[in-house]
């Protein structure tokens, strides 16, 4: 049967040959790899899962909001003046943070936008939520 020996270095200690730890590091690259961008993936669905529930907390207030004044409010708004504009009316009891940048939402939101549109001759209003660099359309409620 054969002996395998390990590499001896010249003070007689035990180590890993040069080989052998450029194959380990090229499998956690290879395993890197495959990783990270699931890893990515799944921060922009927990980010846009978040702007979902932003958006229903807008909803509950402008019902809640209309149940008190008798109608929606009545002007488009982008996440930071409808925030403002439902915390000063008693309705919303903070402005909430967006997700992706990790400040009170804002109406100039690089990503996660949030629109308040109003239609004057309906009496209809739709809060819509977008994801990353505010393409793509997350969640879309409203009095229909």
């Amino acid at each position: 049967m054969a002996r395998v020996q390990k590499a001896v270095h010249r003070s007689g200690e035990e180590g890993f040959t040069l080989i052998e730890l450029l194959v380990v590091i090229a499998i956690v690259l290879i395993l890197a790899a495959f990783l990270v961008p699931r890893l990515l993936a799944a921060q922009d669905r927990a980010r846009n899962s978040a702007i979902a529930a932003i958006v229903k907390d807008f909803q509950t207030a402008v019902q809640a909001y209309e149940v008190d004044n008798g109608a929606p409010p009545q002007q488009n708004m982008l996440c930071g003046s409808l925030a403002q504009f439902l915390v000063q009316s008693g309705h919303l009891p903070s402005v909430p943070r967006n997700p992706y940048t990790n400040a009170p939402c804002a109406d100039g939101d690089p990503s996660g936008r949030i629109e308040y549109q109003f239609d004057a001759q309906t009496g209809r209003y739709t809060i819509t939520g977008y994801g990353r660099n505010n393409q793509n359309q997350v969640i879309q409620v409203g009095n229909f």
